[in-house]
């Protein structure tokens, strides 16, 4: 269950990649306006190609937010995003539009993550994370 709370925990981009497993040497560090506001993206990829950017936001994220973060990972060939805020985790795509939008899924709760780490566990056993 160790994923799950260090998904809530993590505290940065990077924190919120190696709980997901990637290391350190997998992870580029880019920083890119949205909103007035600067947001710290982390691209982990394997044997060079971006495959998930990772952000931790400090406030919840806004559609326009997570569209910039989405932007940034189609021109980063990235195909893949999990962005955390205080009230949960959003698993966006970079490449697919729905209605001129980025295609999302619904956030995932913080509360939901914690309180169904048991059965999320169990679902992912014997998947290498």
């Amino acid at each position: 269950m160790a994923l799950f709370d260090d998904t809530i925990n993590a505290r940065t981009g990077e924190e919120l990649a190696a709980a997901f497993g990637w290391s350190a040497e997998q992870i580029t560090q880019k920083v890119i306006e949205a909103e007035a506001e600067q947001i710290t993206v982390e691209t982990a990829s394997i044997e060079g190609e971006g495959a998930v950017l990772f952000s931790k936001l400090a406030t919840p994220a806004s559609s326009k937010t997570l569209d910039k973060i989405s932007l940034y990972g189609y021109h980063a060939s990235c195909p893949w995003g999990i962005v955390s805020d205080p009230s949960g985790t959003h698993i966006l795509s970079s490449r697919w539009l729905r209605n001129q939008e980025w295609y999302r899924l619904s956030p995932i709760p913080n509360n939901i993550l914690s309180h169904r780490a048991a059965l999320l566990h169990k679902s992912c056993e014997g998947f290498i994370l």
